[in-house]
């Protein structure tokens, strides 16, 4: 049958069936069927349904409310269901809160939709720790002070001198209980009587005025104020507020494991409410204009006005108030005359809060209303429990009715929740304990999900009824009472399965019975047989048809037995009767309750939800990535990034709740509660409920009650290139980004984003370096440039005021709004450029949006010195000669010169305009950076005169300024920087990293090399030899080529230069860095072809075949510098401060021994080798290295490699002591693909879980040392050896920095390593790669800020992680170059295996 003839054809049945509800927790899994009577059973079958889409429906409801938008259904999805012989079915697991719709369809080879006739299934999902024991204790926080143990009406009787004011027209407040008080009861609340819940009645301040006041307390009905809490119930203490008190409430309430619900009223407020003062408009009036008031039972509340529900404005106001509540503590509302306020409103609230809290809980009072008000709030409502009405029914036929009723709602749309007493009623005790007793026990046994409520003072047999407006006795503590009764009724509730979820409840009694009997049957075959005997003052029986199970029954509440008979048989006098008739009469005492077990209850599955227990099992071990990020205490201190698509699991020894809020949105915030999971306390945050940062507060419940914040970045799927552009919002900032320009000889400029700003002793418009062909110190000849603009005759300084905009590439350009004398404004450009190859720096200023009548004129200023870079200017009368008599104007031209002994000569000239030699010392220019380290926190400047340069339309002018170079250097020819802009997302990332890269690469000589860092830094072997790898990886191979070839010529002995001065070269202290240079020989052989082994190395015979093995064949015998292989184990023993963790003066790390990434590099040689000369030793070395590296690296009692393995010259691997404190240098073992499989999942499991911040890896773990680690300065012990983690780079050079900077500092250099790692221990693995692309694209946040378009050398271990030291680093750069482009080759193959 062709496609168009199937429709109207087909006949699909679905399972559930249409139209139908039900109800479901989270953590179930909830299967739908699909079948066909007839047709072409190939079709695929298709469920259309809301489920796991909470976000967008409860989204669906707030947009158009809060926007004005017209409502709209959203949040369906299509799943595709599976066939099952000649059905089609799919399981949905539930792990949200809420209430769906589903219904189903098949589709067919057009695309046409055959859909199920019938109405949508609804779903209503609870909250997980609902499923059952949901015993409420209801407090009125009034009755908790001294009255309590009365249990007489407790408002004591005026004293005269209030009598009179109170007849007086005085509002008298009499003593109350204070929330402090209720706290106090706790332990007997929720640990002696075994409840749930803490139901407070409302806490709101009631009106004073008289006429409005109803009785001599008002009743908290009557609230003034949503949110705000009644002074009388506060303690008076000065060190705290009403709020923390109720918070501390709430603490202890969740820290005994207890929940907390409030009464909140919002279908009225007391009268003279700030919510009627403030909007009269939202209240109802009848027709005189009075403001209608509420009333029931005959009376009118006149101290009430009822609101009117339409406007809504009131509905975010209402809102906001529940979610304050929230936000405080409050896990649960009763929704008093909730059937007044209007479905849509409900919808809203109930969306609101739920977005934030998904498990708070709404108790609807909706006695007043009718089922119809009930069943849709509790379902389309956004509700989840309804009050029943058991309490007010008392004869066997009207609890047999009613129960029939609240049976079969309960289970289908939500608990109807029995209270055995309310606020509103008499108490049970005024007809005696037995009377009291039974009801509760029938309300407690008759229960669904264990959702059952007592009034506080019910277990100690309270007869004086509360009133609301008034204070009354709870007999508190009287030595007749039920508590022990009412704590064996809860634990049953909360242990028993036939009161948990998805019990079948079957009455067995008549419907005119005066006995009661419940049958409580689970899915797995364990009953109760619940009798109760309606009548207190009567004895009863009934005759029930039961199996012979029955016969050996036994009553799981303690009491006495029913009454004997002697004239019956020993059975018989137990209560029991047999017949012949299969049936079994018994007979009950009077108002005797009995819940009979004819065997032992089943154990009880998990109802924890597959997908949360997954995340919690996921680990290292699995060969499939798991894509979960772990959070413990362990790292508050630092931001933990979670990739998109991820889950985040916090984990704690305790229980705790969890708060996720949005810094930049009060109102967004995000809410978990733990769960117990093998042994620990955990919960899960999806990450596709989150973007951006986020703050996490987590409250722990452990002996005391404590709170932990830190925060969490969920890294976007694509890096943010904001293309290095700042607006005026910079304008607020205290540390200004920095733009780096260079000249590839190792020069620089380094200027503000605002310009003539100086932070730094090392912010400067030039900074020559002076040798003509090598790169050298630098020397800063012009510290700042300052511009003021002249428009029309009215002057403007150039300063944050005016900023507009600033942006880097390979020219900066700042933009400033200018002022007219007209009130009209026009804007000046100012672009900066570096010259290749030459030490001079040109400035263009262009004016945008002035007129042709308009007159601009720029007056420049620059302010010079004449010092080393690490050294600052101190103007004195010998400094103050030094530049006076070095200073003169030009004698050609317009500008000026600094000539000092013919070493250096500065020249500043124009193209326009004037130049005025008017001198200005410039002292004490404040440099912050400089105080956060301990130095001179200010430097002084010289300034020889000042420029007047015209800025016409259309005609820019042009500042040079240059050193040692030739005058005729040319001007007039530059623009300013046309904007190219870079691709978005992840291939911006590629190019931003590539053009940083141009700003290291240097000429020296005929070579190439590598500035290792700016400010400071020169060409180091080690740093030369890691960022090379980035040139090879991007295809810059000349460049690669000519840097290998630099470093490898200097080979010699197997030691390469740790630093090349100039041209000295004796800086030989480095056991990595001819590793590094042995493995880019490798890398570039891969790529240039084998024949490049066979190439020359600089003027003499050498090849570079011969320079790897002469590092290999040094390293086996021994190198001058005292670089050995031990013979035992085929390691390499490296000298003390040789590695790149090499500070010294003081020694900030002891890693003289075998280090981790020494043994792997050395690995990678040997292999290198073997693979080059198959027949030689080298294969024997690289199997006994190998097996070495397992044998004595592996850490069992830490779970992940030894950092190193400790020991002095002449000690073998084998005799040293293994440190085993958690360093990143782990992470190159793996990325060398030295270790793969589950070691190296451990080790980068380690490194996530410790190490890595947003941009960079820590350099060593918080966490306690099994290796005592010691960090000693002039006989003074700096840190704490069994804590030597260091957050914080800053202060003093060698008592805070040093001992900081591989103790704790992160390192950007190593998250590729990570980035990398991750992915060779997961191989093939698409979303490993994906994720660690996530990470990787982390550092373009930092690339955003300090100096843009750069990344940094280290940042503060410590949360905000603030970037320190080297604020552009090569390798830092290199080596996300380097990863990206590996794993941008990674990610096609991925996605197609």
């Amino acid at each position: 049958m062709s496609e168009a003839n199937l429709r109207g054809k087909l006949t699909p049945a679905l399972n559930p069936a249409p139209g139908s509800q039900h109800l479901r927790f989270v953590g179930d899994t909830i299967r739908f069927e699909l079948s066909l009577g007839q047709g072409d059973r190939s079709l695929k079958a298709y469920l259309r349904t809301t489920l796991g889409q909470a976000r967008e429906v409860l989204q669906s409801i707030i947009n158009p409310v809060e926007s004005g938008q017209t409502p709209t259904d959203e949040g369906w999805r299509d799943l595709e269901m599976s066939p099952d012989g000649g059905a089609w079915h799919i399981d949905v697991p539930l792990n949200e809160a809420g209430f769906f719709k589903a219904i189903a369809h098949f589709r067919d080879a057009s695309g046409f939709d055959h859909w199920v006739e019938g109405k949508n299934i609804t779903i209503s999902v609870h909250p997980a720790h609902t499923r059952f024991g949901n015993t409420i204790y209801c407090a009125f926080p009034r009755l908790f002070g001294a009255s309590k143990t009365s249990n007489q009406p407790a408002t004591a009787p005026l004293d005269e001198r209030l009598a009179k004011l109170e007849d007086g027209g005085w509002t008298i407040i009499p003593p109350s209980g204070t929330l402090p008080d209720l706290k106090a009861e706790l332990p007997h609340i929720l640990g002696r009587l075994k409840c749930k819940w803490l139901h407070l009645l409302p806490l709101s301040s009631t009106p004073t005025t008289p006429d409005a006041r109803m009785g001599r307390y008002g009743s908290p009905y009557a609230a003034l104020d949503l949110t705000a809490i009644d002074p009388a119930l506060i303690e008076f203490d000065r060190k705290t507020t009403g709020v923390h008190q109720f918070i501390d409430l709430a603490d202890e309430t969740h820290r005994l494991g207890g929940y907390i619900m409030l009464d909140l009223v919002v279908n009225h407020t007391g009268w003279g409410s700030s919510l009627q003062e403030n909007h009269p408009e939202w209240f109802r009036r009848l027709d005189d204009g009075t403001f209608e008031s509420p009333g029931a039972w005959g009376t009118i509340w006149e101290d009430l006005v009822e609101i009117d529900p339409e406007p809504v404005d009131l509905w975010k106001q209402l809102a906001e108030g529940f979610l304050t509540w929230c936000r405080r503590g409050v896990d649960g509302f009763r929704c008093d005359a909730g059937y007044k306020v209007p479905l849509p409103v409900w919808r809203f609230i109930t969306a609101k809060v739920r977005l934030e809290f998904p498990d708070t809980v709404f108790l609807l009072e909706g006695l007043g209303g009718g089922w119809g008000d009930t069943e849709t709030r509790l379902t389309e409502g956004g509700m989840q429990w309804a009050y029943s009405e058991l309490f007010q029914e008392f004869s066997g036929s009207q609890v047999a009715g009613y129960l029939d009723h609240a049976l079969k709602q309960s289970n289908r749309i939500g608990p109807l929740v029995h209270y055995s007493e309310t606020h509103d009623n008499d108490r049970l005790a005024k007809r005696g304990r037995t009377w009291s007793l039974l009801r509760n026990r029938l309300c407690a046994l008759a229960s669904v999900n264990g959702a059952f409520g007592f009034t506080c003072g019910v277990e100690w047999l309270a007869e004086q009824k509360i009133n609301v407006h008034g204070c009354a006795g709870l007999n508190w503590g009287a030595a007749k009472n039920i508590v022990d009764e009412l704590a064996e009724l809860n634990e049953l509730l909360v242990t028993h399965p036939c009161f948990r979820e998805g019990t079948k409840l079957t009455r067995l009694s008549p419907d005119d019975s005066p006995v009661f009997a419940l049958l409580r049957e689970t899915k797995t075959g364990d009953e109760l047989l619940i009798l109760v005997n309606l009548e207190y003052e009567k004895e009863n029986e009934i005759e029930l048809p039961l199996p012979p199970a029955w016969q050996q029954s036994t009553d799981l509440l303690s009491q006495a037995p029913p009454n004997k008979d002697s004239s019956l048989s020993q059975r018989e006098r137990a209560g029991v009767r047999e017949s012949a008739s299969n049936t079994t009469t018994y007979r009950l005492a009077k108002g005797a309750v009995h819940c009979l077990q004819h065997s032992e209850p089943k154990p009880t599955k998990s109802t924890i939800s597959g997908h949360f227990l997954q995340c919690v099992e996921s680990g290292i071990h699995s060969d499939v990535y798991p894509s979960v990020v772990r959070w413990t205490v362990s790292n508050a201190n630092r931001v933990t990034m979670v990739p998109a698509g991820h889950d985040l699991l916090i984990q704690h020894d305790s229980p705790f709740r969890v708060l996720l809020r949005d810094p930049e949105s009060e109102s967004a915030s995000i809410n978990r509660q733990s769960e117990f999971v093998n042994g620990s306390h955990f919960a899960g945050v999806d990450s596709r409920c989150l973007n951006g940062a986020w703050n996490l507060e987590l409250t722990v419940y452990g002996e005391k009650t404590r709170r932990i914040s830190s925060a969490i970045k969920i890294l976007p799927t694509k890096p943010d290139m904001a293309s290095f552009h700042l607006d005026f919002e910079l304008q607020d900032s205290d540390l200004l980004p920095v733009a780096l320009l260079t000249n590839g000889r190792g020069a620089m400029s380094r200027m503000s984003a605002i310009l003539g700003e100086v932070q730094s002793k090392y912010d400067c418009v030039l900074a020559a370096s002076l040798h003509p062909s090598l790169p050298v110190d630098r020397q800063v000849m012009v510290k700042r440039l300052r511009v003021w603009v002249n428009v029309n005759g009215f002057l403007t300084e150039l300063n944050r005021t005016r900023f507009f905009s600033f942006d880097m590439r390979e020219r900066a350009c700042w933009v400033y709004i200018v002022p007219t004398s007209e009130g009209r404004s026009v804007w000046l450009e100012i672009a900066a450029e570096l010259l290749r190859g030459q030490n001079a720096i040109r400035f263009c200023f262009k004016a945008v949006g002035v007129e042709q009548d308009d007159i601009m004129e720029a007056t420049v200023r620059f302010d010079i010195e004449d010092r080393s870079f690490h050294e600052e200017t101190k103007l004195n009368a010998e400094t103050e000669r030094h530049f006076r008599e070095a200073t003169r104007p030009l004698a050609e031209g317009v500008g000026f010169e600094f000539t000092r002994s013919g070493e250096r000569r500065l020249v500043a000239r124009t193209t326009c305009g004037r130049f005025f030699p008017e001198e200005e010392w410039c002292r004490d220019i404040p440099h912050p950076i400089e105080a956060t380290r301990g130095q001179a926190d200010s430097g002084d400047a010289f300034s020889p005169g000042w420029f007047q340069l015209p800025v016409e339309l259309g005609q820019p002018a042009e500042l040079l300024i240059s050193v040692n170079e030739p005058d005729e250097q040319p001007l007039g020819q530059a623009d300013c920087p046309v904007e190219v802009d870079w691709d978005d997302g992840w291939p911006g990332l590629g190019q931003a990293l590539n053009s940083a890269m141009d700003a290291f690469v240097v000429q020296r000589g005929d070579a190439k090399s590598i500035i290792a860092g700016y400010p400071w830094f020169l060409d180091w072997g080690r740093d030369s030899l890691i960022a090379v790898r980035g040139l090879i990886a991007a295809g810059r191979l000349n460049e690669a080529r000519a840097v290998v070839g630099l470093f490898a010529s200097h080979e010699k002995d197997g030691t390469i230069p740790n630093a090349i001065f100039g041209d000295n070269d004796s800086n030989r202290e480095t056991s990595d860095a001819p590793l590094w240079l042995a493995l880019s020989i490798e890398e570039l052989a891969d790529k240039l072809g084998e024949d490049f082994y066979t190439q020359k190395v600089g003027e003499r015979s050498r090849t570079f075949l011969s320079v790897v093995k002469s590092i290999g064949e040094n390293y086996s015998v021994g190198t001058p510098n005292g670089i050995l292989m031990d013979a035992e184990s085929c390691l390499i023993f490296s000298p003390a401060h040789f590695t790149w963790m090499d500070t010294n003066h003081p020694a900030g790390t002891q890693r003289e021994g075998y280090p981790v990434e020494i043994q792997a590099l050395w690995i990678r040689l040997l292999a290198q080798l073997a693979k080059l000369e198959p027949s030689g030793e080298w294969a024997v070395r690289l199997a006994k290295a190998e097996q070495s590296f397992v044998d004595l690296f592996w850490s069992d009692e830490r779970g992940w490699h030894a950092d190193c393995l400790l020991a002095k010259p002449g000690q073998t691997a084998a005799e040293a002591t293994t440190d085993a404190n958690l360093r990143c240098n782990i992470l190159i073992a793996v990325s060398l693909g030295v270790v793969t499989d589950s070691i190296a999942r451990a080790n980068v499991d380690a490194a996530a879980r410790h190490l890595v911040v947003p941009g960079a890896v820590r350099s060593l773990a918080p966490l306690p040392a099994l290796t005592p680690h010691e960090v000693w300065h002039n006989g003074e012990l700096l840190n704490d050896p069994a804590s030597p983690y260091w957050g914080r780079y800053e202060g003093d050079e060698d008592t805070r920095r040093k001992p900081a900077y591989h103790n704790g500092t992160a390192w950007t250099w190593f998250l590729p390593q990570f980035c990398e790692a991750l992915v060779r221990a997961w191989p093939s693995d698409v979303d490993a790669v994906e994720a660690a692309k996530g990470y990787l694209g982390s550092v373009a946040s930092l690339m955003n800020d300090g100096c843009l378009g750069q990344v940094p050398e280290i940042l503060d271990g410590d949360a905000p992680h603030r970037q320190r030291g080297c604020d552009a680093q090569a390798w830092g750069v290199s080596e996300a170059l380097r990863v990206w482009h590996w794993l941008d080759r990674l990610t096609p193959a991925c996605s197609s295996g």
